[in-house]
């Protein structure tokens, strides 16, 4: 290959890496300053919920807390136990848009053979990061101990399809908050018949 050509594919190269590293820049960075103002909202929202509610989803039963904190934003707990599983999904609202979402789950092993109740065998964690209405970040983690977090690699179609289930999933929480119904199933089906 001679100068010309090698310089060529440098410019190239360099072309087409520039915006892969202009778009991890503007992720991380949104990445942080989201973290920061989902601290914020952990930071000034009292111990005690604005709203609590014991409920029951099929056969897993379950606490909803509401958290008011200053201003306009929020933080709704979704927390539903059963004899397989634990999940928590932490919504974080700021101007009442969804900003930030963590789902975590943990896998129980029943060990009635060894004489335990359960014991933990895996753990998943997702988090997902959203400004202006769009999902800019993905992160997700696994394993039996200390999670390591990495970027979920995600093709457009599967990104707007997350979005739109972590935006319907937080507005239907949001909604149950407000229901004096405590059968989720039973809610959710009566939303969809009004729909």
């Amino acid at each position: 290959m001679n100068s010309r050509g090698a310089w060529l594919g440098v410019f190239l190269a360099a072309g087409l890496l520039a915006p892969m590293s202009a778009f991890a820049q503007t992720a991380a960075a949104a990445i942080s300053l989201i973290t920061r103002q989902a601290g914020t909202i952990d930071d000034s929202i009292s111990n005690s919920a604005t709203k609590m509610k014991t409920f029951t989803r099929g056969d897993a039963s379950g606490v909803l807390s509401l958290y008011a904190a200053e201003g306009s934003a929020s933080k709704l707990v979704v927390q539903l136990v059963s004899l397989e599983s634990g999940d928590v999904t932490e919504y974080y609202f700021l101007d009442s848009k969804l900003i930030y979402v963590v789902q975590a789950c943990e896998n129980f092993s029943t060990g009635a053979h060894q004489g335990s109740l359960a014991s933990c065998s895996t753990i998943s964690e997702d988090r997902f990061y959203l400004s202006g209405g769009n999902l800019v970040a993905w992160l997700r983690g696994t394993g039996p101990g200390p999670i390591k977090m990495h970027e979920v690699p995600a093709g457009r179609g599967k990104v707007a399809a997350k979005l739109e289930e972590i935006t319907l999933s937080a507005s239907t929480w949001m909604a149950f908050a407000e229901s004096p119904l405590r059968d989720f199933d039973r809610f959710a089906a009566e939303r969809r018949a009004g729909d």
